[in-house]
């Protein structure tokens, strides 16, 4: 941040910062604020992707626009956590169409690097009970700590979903996040054309179908 502001010779009057406040760049950006007596906005993760994506491309004047905003982890207005969203542009106004079904995942430091744990949380959003009589360690404590919602949260993230296919496919751990997304985008056989099915259903994206024929196969 130092760099940029010297490079450009920058004084901001307006600071946008991601609207989870527990982040530290929007912590950083609270410091700015009072550093530069500048006005600061918050904006949801995912929607500032769209935004950034048509600034990018000089589109931001553009009136109607539709974005699928595919990602890890972002604070959505709803107070969930969002990852797998429909977004349209209509002149100013930004609003989400569709997202990912929510299903639960463990708020803690290391959830995003332990791949059961995921596992176990989609599996949960459509099985229900029944996750105990899967053959995966663990599976009855992590079944008491999703039914008791025992530090849990929503989520719609598709980033999420790719930790799950990664878990099957024998990846239970990552050093950083998205690191399973490519390491399945390095098995990725343009030859093979078949496809999983979903539903949708109001403004939900149901993968239930897909989910279960993957942990068949």
């Amino acid at each position: 941040i130092e760099l940029f502001l010297r490079i450009y010779n920058i004084t901001p009057k307006i600071i946008l910062r991601d609207a989870h406040l527990q982040y530290n760049s929007s912590k950083i950006a609270l410091e700015l604020q009072e550093r530069f007596d500048a006005k600061i906005l918050n904006i949801y993760h995912h929607k500032a992707h769209f935004y950034s994506v048509l600034l990018d491309n000089d589109l931001l004047d553009i009136k109607n626009a539709l974005a699928v905003v595919f990602d890890g982890i972002g604070f959505g207005n709803d107070n969930n956590i969002w990852g797998g969203e429909f977004f349209i542009k209509c002149d100013d106004k930004v609003s989400r169409i569709l997202h990912i079904k929510y299903f639960p995942l463990i708020s803690d430091n290391n959830f995003i690097k332990e791949k059961k744990k995921i596992a176990l949380g989609i599996l949960y959003g459509i099985l229900g009970d029944e996750i105990v009589n899967l053959d995966i360690d663990d599976a009855t404590l992590y079944h008491q700590i999703y039914k008791n919602n025992i530090n849990c949260v929503s989520s719609s993230s598709m980033g999420r979903i790719f930790d799950f296919v990664a878990y099957f496919c024998g990846v239970e751990k990552q050093s950083y996040e998205g690191e399973s997304g490519m390491i399945l985008e390095a098995l990725y056989n343009q030859d093979i054309k078949d496809s999983f099915l979903f539903e949708i259903s109001g403004d939900e994206i149901i993968l239930d179908s897909m989910i279960l024929e993957i942990l068949k196969e």
